[in-house]
């Protein structure tokens, strides 16, 4: 809860709860978050991708747009003023458009 803007009600958790469980899929979607606890670095790796960011203001980790630009080939970022670390399920729509607009930036 503390990681959303506004807090999903209780059928929305437990279905995206059951989704992660039964697809045996939530060992694998911790292992950031147990990096990060172990101490071990966090640094996301750079490429000369193009790469789209979109940042949803109460996400846990913030997003340093001079760092990312510096360090990647950044052709994408959008800050969102609501919206948080579950950004899909929060706020899906603005989520969607940031994507499209992504791809007709970089899909030639």
């Amino acid at each position: 809860m503390e990681w959303s803007d506004e807090d999903p009600s209780l059928d929305v958790i437990l279905t995206n709860v059951s989704l992660y469980w039964f697809t045996g899929s939530f060992t694998r979607s911790i292992y950031p978050y147990r990096a990060l606890l172990s101490g071990k670095s966090m640094d996301p790796p750079k490429t000369d991708k193009p790469l789209g960011i979109s940042w949803f203001q109460f996400e846990v980790i913030p997003i340093i747009k001079s760092i990312v630009e510096k360090e990647n080939n950044l052709v994408f970022f959008k800050a969102h003023e609501r919206g948080g670390h579950f950004s899909a399920l929060e706020r899906p729509k603005e989520l969607l458009e940031d994507v499209q607009a992504f791809i007709s930036q970089v899909w030639v």
